[in-house]
């Protein structure tokens, strides 16, 4: 079914919900600059500090963003990632394993309603 689930519904395997889908996808390389290598739905990369990524994306959700990173680097330990208020933007942070923002490459799907 192509539906919207509501409060206590539950998602049967192979089911496609109408008001969540990818809405951005790519990978980063990061090297004291941000670049966008290949991806969809994204307006823009930036490097803002070590270990720190912005990712603007093209279309806004309107309810949520749900994104998930994997990082690309064996130094890098936790990737943290927060969605911004406005809805069309994530910022990643790459941690190596004592928590010093570590400059690394890595991959991302956004996903949003």
């Amino acid at each position: 079914s192509s539906t919207t689930p509501g409060a206590g519904q539950s998602v049967a395997v192979g089911e496609i919900w109408k008001d969540t889908t990818i809405r951005a996808w790519g990978q980063v390389s990061v090297a004291g600059a941000a670049d966008l290598l290949w991806g969809a739905g994204v307006q823009s990369v930036t490097w803002t500090a070590a270990g720190k990524v912005t990712i603007v994306l093209t279309n806004a959700a309107v309810n949520a963003l749900c994104p998930v990173v994997i990082c690309n680097g064996s130094a890098v330990r936790v990737a943290v990632i927060k969605a911004l208020a406005g809805l069309d933007t994530i910022e990643v942070w790459t941690l190596d394993g004592a928590g010093t923002p570590t400059d690394t490459d890595f991959y991302f799907i956004v996903c949003g309603n």
